[in-house]
């Protein structure tokens, strides 16, 4: 959040709260449905990702293609994670979807915004730790069959959380935010 946004959000504040003239919050609903359709479009692209990973990998761990460097297990644990990453996904975006901003009061609004944004992290915290035990086993197991692997794949997890950090969660952060989006009538 920018100081701008930050002294415009407190004017807006204080003209809300004055003793005189008393002034009614609404929501911003063009910026609530805008922010609502970007992350409508991001989680039904996640919860399609996951969905075709998830097939394959899940395919390959059925079918039995067996390598020295990624075996059957690992294959296995990581199909059946991303089709549960998939169903979570498809739960948040029907969530999401359920969240009717245009008849509904504010306070209604913030709310199911609220019990949203805790549903996300709680979700994205447990897949998160699933996550760090499978590239911990992974990794454990790759450092002993081909070590130049090993730096291959971690310099792309850091770079990938490099690019998760600085481009898409300030955009996430800011749709969220954008969701209950205030104005004084």
């Amino acid at each position: 959040m920018t100081l701008d946004e930050i002294k415009n959000s407190m004017n807006t504040l204080d003209r809300g709260l004055a003793d005189t003239p008393p002034t009614r919050f609404s929501l911003d609903t063009a910026r609530c449905n805008t922010a609502r359709a970007r992350l409508i479009r991001n989680y039904r692209r996640a919860t399609l990702s996951c969905l075709i990973l998830g097939i394959v990998f899940t395919a390959n761990w059925v079918g039995g293609v067996e390598t020295q460097s990624f075996p059957a297990s690992f294959r296995g644990f990581l199909g059946i994670y991303l089709l549960l990453g998939a169903v979570w996904y498809a739960i948040i975006t029907s969530r999401i979807r359920s969240i009717d901003i245009a008849t509904s009061t504010p306070g209604q609004t913030i709310k199911a915004v609220a019990s949203f944004r805790r549903l996300v992290l709680c979700g994205e915290i447990a897949f998160g730790v699933a996550l760090v035990v499978f590239f911990t086993l992974f990794l454990s197991h790759l450092i002993t069959v081909d070590q130049y692997v090993v730096w291959i794949i971690l310099g792309f997890l850091a770079l990938s959380l490099i690019l998760a950090i600085t481009v898409f969660l300030p955009k996430t952060l800011r749709d969220f935010r954008n969701l209950t989006a205030l104005t004084a009538d």
